[in-house]
């Protein structure tokens, strides 16, 4: 289950499904995540094999209740193992590489089996011998059922809420600084921060608004919770985080707010509309409020950066694997924010030869296509 990129290892499982139907094992392979296109030129052999392609979130569910095991062969850049605790949660015990991230979360031979990352033959050998053995997968469902409770978010979200807190109080300290965590994806999370900022503080003279949340994929296959989670973050708490802090600036007559958007926002991207579509809703919503302050004292600026070497391609669960442009520092971008800071800027571009493309596509939009389709 996962996307059909390099590091998921999804040759290493099919050539190990080859080798466990050739040993006369009577298996069924279904593929979840990746499409049909995607998959057809890795099989040598299609007996057995179900390509599911994109799924939804309660397909996902049903496909993992319904599965004898999970096999997770990715070959390393995995933070965390989340559809292996998803799996624990149905009761299905998993096979998966002996790799960082999968390594916390697999007791090996528990509750699932642990090989070695990019073994074909290691994990043919695993998925034979479970397969051989019905009891023993019955008794590694009863563990990976009890061992989903030690990733129950409740619990999760305690333990990193808690280091989380003990960290940016540290940093806080020796830097000088109040850091003050906040959920911007819960419904009132933006409010709240921004009255603990006004308690803590009595006054905010700069708001920069750079959280933000990716999305990736097309439009009819975006899972509806994930899709207003990014909404959420990249448009409504902003502007929510704005309307707050606000009459304060007003009443002062000094203060600045820092929109951080994305080149999308301006030019879009196949497979990134719905996050292209609250970077461009942010975008205008920082020309019209920037209109609506003039005179006040209080500026209004929009950072919109291109690719930046950060874990956000991580996050939304879609590596960046494309040739140009090439990713930029995360410096860069803090030392935009200065700038237009310091200068009052109205709009930024990072880095700035972005402008080209986004100019190009206001007066010849023809023309920007063409382009873009060639060098995408």
């Amino acid at each position: 289950m996962g996307r059909a990129e390099g590091r998921k290892g999804l040759p290493v499982l099919l050539r190990a499904f080859e080798a466990l139907r050739g040993a006369g094992v009577d298996a069924k392979l279904t593929v979840a995540g990746a499409t049909e296109e995607e998959v057809a030129p890795l099989l040598l052999d299609t007996e057995g094999v179900e390509i599911a392609g994109r799924v939804s979130e309660d397909e996902k569910w049903r496909l993992l209740g319904e599965a004898d095991l999970l096999c997770a062969p990715s070959l390393g850049g995995e933070s965390f193992g989340m559809v292996l605790t998803e799996a624990f949660a149905s009761s299905t015990p998993v096979v998966a590489s002996r790799i960082a991230g999968y390594r916390d979360v697999v007791r090996d031979r528990q509750d699932g089996l642990l090989v070695p990352a990019g073994d074909a033959v290691e994990l043919g050998e695993a998925l034979r011998d479970l397969a051989l053995d019905p009891d023993r997968r019955v008794c590694m469902a009863r563990s990976a059922r009890e061992r989903a409770e030690r990733f129950a978010w409740p619990q999760v979200t305690a333990e990193v809420t808690e280091v989380y807190e003990d960290t940016l109080a540290a940093l806080g300290r020796s830097a000088g600084i109040d850091a003050l965590p906040g959920d911007l994806e819960a419904a009132a999370g933006a409010s709240r921060l921004a009255e603990q900022a006004l308690a803590v503080h009595g006054r905010i003279d700069v708001l920069v608004n750079g959280a933000g949340a990716g999305l990736y994929g097309r439009v009819a296959a975006l899972d509806a919770d994930e899709l207003e989670r990014v909404v959420r973050v990249n448009f409504t708490a902003p502007i929510v985080l704005a309307r707050a802090l606000l009459p304060q600036m007003l009443e002062r007559g000094a203060g600045h707010i820092v929109n951080v958007g994305s080149v999308v926002g301006h030019v879009g991207h196949r497979n990134e509309a719905a996050y292209a579509a609250t970077k461009a809703a942010l975008a205008i919503f920082s020309e019209s409020l920037r209109s609506e302050l003039q005179g006040t004292g209080v500026g209004v600026s929009l950072v919109s950066p291109g690719v930046v070497e950060t874990r956000f391609f991580e996050g939304r669960g879609a590596g960046y694997d494309r040739r140009w442009p090439k990713p930029i520092a995360p410096e860069m971008v803090a030392a935009a924010i200065v700038a237009a800071l310091e200068r009052d800027q109205a709009e930024v571009l990072v880095p700035g030869w972005l402008a080209l493309p986004v100019r190009l596509r206001g007066v010849a939009p023809g023309l920007y296509r063409a382009l873009a389709r060639r060098f995408d």
